[in-house]
């Protein structure tokens, strides 16, 4: 009984107390933070109980940070309980906004958040019972990033020394998210007819994150109790442009639906207009940009123990 009164105590000091923090570090002004494959991640802090006793509040607090190098806003977070062994004290939806990583911020922002739980009766032939708790986060996202591509037009080798070859980009280290660009294979495709040459770029896409990609509009359903539609899922929107005399012109990309399969796509990207052939080899650079929705769940089991007198 001691122990409840002390939990009851613990309860009211902590509710509604949410903190939001960044370490600061000396700025590294020569430091890409687009890199590695991270977006947002979340962790139950220590402090949460593994076991508690009918009628006992559970604080549970979880550490929220964008390892991601892309500002979250209007982030959901969202909890589902066994309300047969567990009840809610307040909101099963709590919103946040964290920055990403950068130069001013370089670790990117974190915040902690807590839902606070009451344990219930257990059954009269029950001593104990596990009762899991899941948690959700849904939030829009992005990979942005420009990378410098050979432009090779001297299809008839008349350059003495040319500037760059067609090689294929790898692209390993990331674009500081959950959805990478992992190769850009170069092709410079030749049209004799009209003596042109149509760039053309493979794009290797993959989401190297642990949660699943959705479609940006959806993050409302992707947390909530509604059955979300497949139609939705690894859905993202790619646009990409390039670069060339001082004009930025847009690729056209197939297939038109950009939907994952087992985590990753293949996307053929080319310039609408040729360029006359045999003027030049030089680099230009390529823009992209991915644009969806990710969601990243969490589970925590707690073992509730009936009291003896």
């Amino acid at each position: 009984m001691k122990k409840i009164l002390f939990s009851i105590l613990v309860f009211f000091f902590l509710v509604g107390c949410t903190f939001q923090s960044s370490e600061q570090k000396t700025i590294d002004m020569d430091v890409n933070y687009k890199k590695g494959s991270s977006g947002l991640d979340f962790e139950f802090l220590s402090s949460v109980p593994d076991e508690v006793y009918m009628g006992e509040f559970v604080p549970l607090k979880l550490k929220l940070e964008n390892e991601g190098a892309y500002d979250i806003k209007g982030g959901i977070l969202n909890i589902a309980i066994e309300t047969d062994y567990m009840g809610l004290i307040g909101n099963d939806i709590v919103e946040f906004e964290l920055l990403g990583k950068s130069k001013e911020m370089p670790d990117g922002e974190y915040t902690v958040l807590m839902y606070n739980l009451q344990a219930k009766e257990l059954e009269e032939q029950s001593v104990t019972h596990s009762t899991t708790t899941y948690v959700t986060a849904c939030y829009e996202y992005q990979t942005e990033f420009s990378q410098d591509i050979c432009m090779d037009l001297d299809i008839y080798n008349l350059e003495d020394e040319k500037i760059c070859e067609t090689d294929d980009v790898n692209l390993g280290s990331g674009q500081g998210a959950p959805l990478v660009v992992e190769k850009i294979e170069t092709r410079m495709i030749y049209n004799p007819s009209e003596n042109t040459i149509i760039p053309q770029f493979i794009l290797n896409i993959r989401n190297k994150g642990e949660g699943n990609v959705i479609k940006s509009t959806s993050i409302d359903e992707a947390c909530s109790s509604e059955e979300m539609s497949s139609e939705d899922m690894n859905i993202f929107e790619l646009e990409i442009s390039m670069s060339n005399e001082g004009q930025t012109s847009l690729l056209e990309c197939i297939p038109e639906n950009l939907k994952l399969r087992n985590k990753e796509i293949k996307v053929v990207c080319s310039g609408k207009n040729g360029f006359e052939a045999g003027k030049g080899n030089y680099l230009t650079p390529l823009y992209i940009s991915l644009n969806y929705g990710y969601s990243l769940s969490k589970s925590k089991e707690i073992t509730i123990k009936r009291i003896e007198w």
